[in-house]
């Protein structure tokens, strides 16, 4: 009757132990995949929002050039070369001298100070065009960079409770197993007992 109550004893500590080893791996592997998963949304996300944060990290670098900021090798960070800028001074030089032209004026001084003035006026205008479409650019590349700032925040908190309730489940698993042994020194020092005492 005693050898039943040890065997019972030791083969339902080891149950229990082998249960609660088999649940905190369990829930280690599902940690493990939740964390995965995480890292590979996060990692997307970062690509996803690259090109933003590259077209806004550019267009902030022009508009420090173009305010002479930061060094450039291009005049006010390549404003005067800019397509739109240039497509519109050739036009406007264009139509003045055609204008010039048909008058007999084309190389007159007042046809040269028409269009320095001309020049001055657009340059004035689309200076402020050019900066303001490089800052709202600028501003798309900071919008991407608060969208992957904030998916880090998400992803790293979303980590750091799998990796906790990992830990928990491992914790929990000790414990169990602790718990197990205990209860079955009890049974088996009860079933000695029993023997000898009674």
């Amino acid at each position: 009757m005693v050898a039943v109550a040890l065997g019972a004893a030791a083969l339902g500590a080891g149950a229990t132990i082998v249960a609660g080893s088999a649940a905190s791996h369990a829930q280690q592997k599902s940690d493990q995949a939740a964390i995965n998963e995480q890292q590979n949304e996060y990692n997307q996300t970062r690509a996803d929002y690259a090109p933003w944060r590259t077209a806004g990290s550019n267009a902030l670098t022009a508009v420090q050039q173009a305010y002479g900021l930061i060094p450039s090798s291009k005049p006010y960070g390549g404003f005067t070369t800019s397509p739109g800028y240039q497509f519109r001074v050739d036009q406007g030089i264009q139509a003045i001298d055609r204008g010039a032209a048909a008058r007999g004026a084309l190389t007159s001084g007042g046809t040269v100070k028409e269009e320095q003035r001309y020049g001055d006026n657009l340059a004035g205008s689309e200076f402020n065009n050019y900066t303001s479409n490089l800052e709202n650019i600028a501003g798309l590349g900071e919008g991407a960079t608060s969208g992957t700032a904030a998916a880090g925040s998400s992803a790293a908190s979303n980590i750091s409770n799998s990796l906790i309730a990992s830990g928990n489940a491992r914790a929990s698993s000790y414990a169990n197993i602790g718990s197990a042994v205990n209860s079955g020194i009890n049974n088996v020092m009860s079933a000695y007992l029993m023997r000898n005492y009674f």
